[in-house]
């Protein structure tokens, strides 16, 4: 059992301070309704990077898979031909709505109850210093990089706020007596619902499966726990299996894009001697996949997969030593590169040129920021933002980073579940970064462990 502490008892150390009484005060009140400060934190980055392009070539393949489930999930309704890419989640969510507004605004409030949930957890079960938590709310409300993360019609915003939830019921269940398999269920069936909305952590459960049993000591009541959460996990990704069959004539859990994600993947280490560049349209790919079959086709199918997949690792075996410098030289890049920071500076009236104009309005920030603010108004302001979210991204990806061995070691030394899932999922995406592809989007997807790590790293030292 996880001991429990009272919320009330939760900002004692900021009495230990001895600050001012209205400070003191006002630090209380934060802890305690700082949800109420995300919200219009929450609104105002959604309508700054309402105009974002950021992934939203592949919008119509979302709306593909809305086609292709109102016509029985028939592969053929689709129109753009790739019947299993991307993961049909988000085609789902579309059922529902096509509205961005209210898409946005529903990714918005999942993101917001995650982290209330997360939270929560910090709170009830005291797992790391509240001072932690309290530095934990205080980065999560300026954190910008954490609402324009959300503010994009992409299955990743979805898929996150669902994996935090299962992350706090397995933690929730683990640490209760006896275990809750209800929970441990409910937690499994969270994530397996998040995996049909990215197949990229297709294999993390069996990592947090590893990591739970190893923190419980490899008991039998906790690996009946593990398998029933894994079960629960891969269950859902049936239907999607089935369709896959019915699509391709071959049962598959994941979608069709790994081969082109890997293959372009090695274009991370600029000057590579396979001459590949991290762009889809890559020359080199586009050219092998027309030399096999006899004519342009995409990259995305379950075929030109398969075909890519053995030609980069027909290129890894031919030259490991290349491979490992691509591996490096896209950590470093992961570590010191941030996240997906917003698109603030996109607008109708300024396309195509509106990231140009950005970049110059910031060196007329940096050189002359009175000046700046008194001539540009509100485009001043989206300038000035913009670049305080590309800061803090970049530096919070960082110091996590740094942090994460202290993090990870003082989760083991304590037991602390949630610590080492933290630990287990920051290590994965590196992982996927680093051997498969790196893109500062796809690290934004740990962004709020990044901040766990972060406040906690802190608050140890």
């Amino acid at each position: 059992m996880v001991p429990q502490v009272s919320s009330v008892d939760r900002p004692t150390w900021v009495s230990a301070m001895s600050l001012p009484r209205g400070l003191d005060a006002s630090l209380r009140l934060f802890d305690r309704y700082y949800i109420f400060c995300m919200v219009p934190v929450s609104l105002l980055v959604l309508v700054l990077n309402y105009h974002a392009q950021g992934m939203q070539g592949v919008v119509p393949n979302y709306e593909d898979f809305k086609r292709i489930i109102l016509a029985g999930f028939d592969p053929k309704a689709g129109i753009y031909g790739t019947p299993t890419f991307p993961m049909w989640g988000y085609g789902w969510l579309l059922l529902l709505t096509e509205s961005k507004t209210a898409l946005l605004l529903l990714q918005h409030a999942l993101a917001l109850g995650a982290a209330w949930t997360v939270i929560r957890l910090l709170e009830k079960q005291a797992c790391v210093p509240a001072r932690a938590v309290t530095l934990l709310k205080g980065l999560l409300v300026g954190s910008l990089p954490w609402y324009a993360f959300h503010s994009l019609r992409w299955p990743y915003s979805v898929a996150i706020s669902l994996f935090l939830v299962s992350c706090v019921l397995l933690v929730e269940a683990m640490s209760a007596e006896g275990g809750r398999p209800a929970r441990v269920a409910t937690s499994g069936l969270l994530f397996g619902l998040a995996l049909n909305f990215r197949s990229d952590y297709l294999w993390m459960p069996i990592l947090f499966g590893a990591i739970v049993a190893a923190w419980g000591g490899w008991r039998v009541r906790v690996l009946k726990h593990v398998a029933l959460w894994l079960a629960a996990a891969y269950i859902l990704l049936v239907p999607w299996a089935l369709y896959a069959k019915r699509a391709t004539g071959h049962y598959l859990l994941a979608s069709t894009n790994a081969g082109h994600v890997l293959f372009i993947g090695l274009g991370n280490l600029p000057g590579n001697k396979w001459g590949i560049v991290p762009e889809d349209g890559d020359p080199v790919m586009t050219a092998l996949i027309q030399e096999r079959f006899g004519a342009r086709r995409s990259s995305l199918l379950y075929d030109t997969d398969r075909f890519l997949r053995g030609e980069f690792l027909r290129r890894v075996l031919e030259d490991p030593r290349e491979y490992l410098r691509k591996v490096m030289y896209a950590f470093e890049s992961m570590v010191g590169g941030g996240v997906y920071g917003g698109e603030f500076f996109e607008r109708p009236e300024c396309r195509p040129v509106c990231f140009i104009k950005y970049l110059r309005m910031r060196e007329r920030l940096l050189s002359d920021p009175t000046a700046f603010f008194a001539a540009n108004g509100l485009a001043g302001v989206r300038v000035a933002l913009q670049s305080f979210s590309s800061f803090m991204g970049r530096w919070v990806v960082f110091f996590a980073f740094v942090l994460l061995p202290a993090v990870a070691a003082l989760g083991w030394k304590q037991r602390n579940l949630l610590l080492l899932l933290v630990s287990g999922g920051i290590a994965y995406q590196a992982a996927l970064s680093s051997l498969a592809f790196n893109m500062a989007s796809y690290s934004a997807n740990m962004y709020f462990f990044y901040l766990i790590s972060l406040s906690v790293g802190a608050a140890w030292l």
